[in-house]
């Protein structure tokens, strides 16, 4: 996800010095146009970064996707520890157990969509899928950028007014004044002596009619992969605490808390 981050914002940010014109390839003397040469104009840099924003949420989901196939596969295997009745099909050395016992669990669960795996691993182990809703605004978005170039259409609705609601959470820098109350702090914020900073987790939106285009800047990009990010590590607690309950936790081995 980092490298993820790491592009985007080079490309969104790359694309604004681009000036009008035709792109020409100087080691290139002849290629394929498609009826017009290629060019930079306001659409063709506007598509751009629909086109980018569109890939790194790709990657940021697809990560995030595979962790959620790792926990499933573990809360699986929690399962059969607790389950009385399993027994191993064929001997054989505990690495070949594990590898059929994933290919048996995950290849199923692989090949559902994230709406019903995040569902999936609600009913059948308890275990709920932190800021799911926003993850799932995340993956609306991204395929309205990848399969309608970033326009609104009907199939990206999720609000009751027809548009797009994206959501992902944020680091908010706050200023807390000598009287004790909280505010969200700006970059020209005067901090008084005796008075504190501090960040604190806030939720965000950002809403698209349809027919208007999806676009994020680069900070606002950075809070949708930190969103996915924070799913993650807020899903290994839960995680944790589905083992905790079962009683699946050595408290012995501080290093390593699930086995």
């Amino acid at each position: 996800m980092r490298l993820t981050l790491q592009h985007v914002v080079l490309g969104l940010q790359a694309v604004e010095s681009c000036p009008d014109g035709e792109l020409h390839l100087d080691e290139v003397f002849f290629s394929w146009e498609f009826n017009e040469p290629a060019a930079s104009t306001p659409q063709t840099r506007e598509e751009f970064k629909s086109w980018l924003l569109g890939v790194g949420l790709r990657d940021g989901i697809e990560s995030l996707n595979v962790f959620i196939d790792e926990i499933r596969f573990f809360a699986g295997l929690m399962k059969r520890t607790l389950s009385e009745g399993h027994r191993v099909a064929r001997a054989g050395r505990v690495t070949a157990v594990l590898r059929d016992f994933r290919k048996e669990e995950i290849g199923r669960y692989a090949r559902l969509g994230l709406p019903d795996k995040l569902e999936n691993l609600f009913a059948e182990f308890g275990i709920k899928v932190p800021l799911a809703d926003a993850i799932l605004s995340l993956q609306k978005a991204r395929n309205c950028l990848t399969h309608r170039r970033g326009i609104v259409g009907a199939e990206d609705r999720n609000t009751e007014n027809g548009g797009l609601r994206v959501q992902f959470v944020v680091l908010e820098t706050v200023h807390t004044d000598l009287s004790g109350r909280i505010h969200a702090a700006e970059r020209d914020t005067v901090v008084l002596a005796g008075e504190s900073v501090g960040v604190r987790w806030a939720e965000r939106e950002k809403t698209f009619p349809i027919g208007q285009r999806v676009t994020f800047t680069a900070q606002e990009f950075q809070h949708l992969i930190y969103t996915l990010w924070d799913a993650g590590s807020l899903l290994i607690d839960e995680f944790i605490k589905y083992a905790e309950a079962h009683g699946l936790v050595d408290r012995n081995e501080k290093d390593s808390p699930v086995h």
